[in-house]
């Protein structure tokens, strides 16, 4: 069996990784260049799916870097309110091999998780590669055809190139991405300026700010490469905190995608002027470069779709708004699950549009439990509705009160 992935991202590597170690052909083609110009400012939290995912998809070396360079933060995820009083402190938890378990995440940076997914794909990646489309055969394969004038022949084809997949525009011409109606501003500043937030804010657990107001804030520690411009094996890593403003984009002003980084800083700083003391410190001290506007879009609940032997993996079909902090995870789940499929295939226990076909099955579950929780977050963080809010905030408050009542509120996750 010979399987192409279009795309090296995190899902497309650990898809490579997991068949490879199974003896299949693999071919990934990608389309940027091997040295990135500038690498990831920011860092990534990997849950138990994620983990399970790496563990069983990398080799032995590959998950043993990925655990020397990775930082347990434990499962918390926090509420506070704009003066940073605690609202609510939620230990997830996750269905898991029909058992309940703890969220408990690893932190990384992703510049790093990049080199640790990479090790051991040199002969299986060919970089400056552009997918143009795929053509099915008479014999059950498939064509993929690069924008070079290449062909190459394989038995499956998978999409795992991002948000704006062009193998998902081919093979679902009519499922597109959606505009979430809100955008996030975001940036980053060296700890050193953090001496002025509770020590819970900065352990690297996730936290949310619910404002009063319609706006609301995402606060973590995460660690990342000090200067982005150099190798990744030159870099030093530090840790920052990442901040997100959350705000709807119809109240943002007229022309604010054409805003310098100094005046989307003002912007928020002005906005945030109910937030806490030490927060607008955070802000006002934050590195320049790292600021950016990010209006989020989402796909809508995946529909049912013929199964072939062309599918598609992470952001290509389930890209979702960074509000359930979930979106590599998924990808990494669905690689794992796909890698699955695929071997029982080579070693002759299932056909094969019937394994696609219960991978399909399978992800479309808990990607459309994802794609639904996050957008209802990221709705829910900018709602106009003071009662509403006010409701959010007396909920998590209760919920904190009594844990009978947390345990209800935010049963484990599917």
């Amino acid at each position: 069996m010979k399987v192409i992935i279009i795309g090296a991202g995190i899902g497309g590597c650990c898809l490579a990784h997991g068949l490879l170690q199974n003896g299949i052909n693999v071919k990934v083609f990608e389309r940027s260049a091997r040295e990135l110009l500038g690498l990831p400012g920011y860092g990534i939290h990997i849950n138990p799916f994620g983990q399970q995912a790496l563990q069983e998809c990398l080799p032995q070396k590959n998950w043993k870097t990925f655990l020397e360079k990775s930082v347990a933060i434990g499962g918390h995820s926090r509420f506070y309110d704009e003066k940073l009083r605690l609202l609510a402190d939620i230990l997830g938890s996750h269905w898991m091999g029909g058992k309940v378990i703890d969220e408990s995440r690893l932190s990384i940076s992703r510049a790093e998780l990049r080199e640790i997914m990479l090790q051991g794909l040199d002969s299986a990646i060919q970089w400056e590669k552009t997918f143009d489309r795929y053509e099915l055969r008479a014999d059950g394969r498939v064509d993929v055809c690069l924008h070079d004038g290449e062909r190459h022949t394989a038995d499956v084809l998978v999409g795992a190139d991002a948000s704006n997949s062009r193998v998902r525009k081919q093979l679902l011409p009519t499922f597109e991405r959606i505009s979430a109606g809100v955008s996030v501003i975001v940036g980053r500043t060296p700890l050193v300026w953090a001496d002025c937030l509770p020590n819970l804010l900065i352990d690297g657990s996730p936290n949310t700010i619910v404002s009063r107001a319609d706006d609301s804030m995402f606060v973590s520690m995460w660690r990342a490469p000090v200067d982005t411009k150099v190798p990744v094996a030159e870099a030093e890593i530090a840790p920052f905190i990442v901040w997100a403003y959350v705000v709807a984009e119809d109240a943002l002003p007229l022309g604010v995608p054409t805003f310098s980084q100094r005046e989307l800083l003002d912007l928020v700083i002005l906005r945030a002027g109910h937030f806490d003391e030490g927060l607008k410190k955070v802000m006002f001290h934050s590195e320049l470069e790292s600021i950016s506007l990010v209006p989020l879009k989402t796909m809508p609940r995946l529909p049912l779709w013929q199964p072939s032997i062309v599918t598609l993996i992470g952001d290509a079909v389930h890209n979702m708004t960074p509000m359930a902090g979930i979106g590599a995870n998924t990808a990494l789940r669905d690689a794992r699950l796909l890698s699955n499929a695929l071997v029982t295939v080579a070693n002759g226990r299932a056909g094969l549009e019937e394994a696609i076909s219960k991978y399909e099955t399978a992800m479309r579950l808990y990607a459309n439990e994802a794609v639904t929780q996050s957008l209802s977050n990221a709705r829910n963080a900018v709602s106009p509705s003071r009662l509403k809010r006010m409701a959010f905030r007396t909920m998590l408050q209760l919920a904190e009160a009594f844990p009978g009542l947390k345990r209800k509120i935010f049963p484990p996750a599917k």
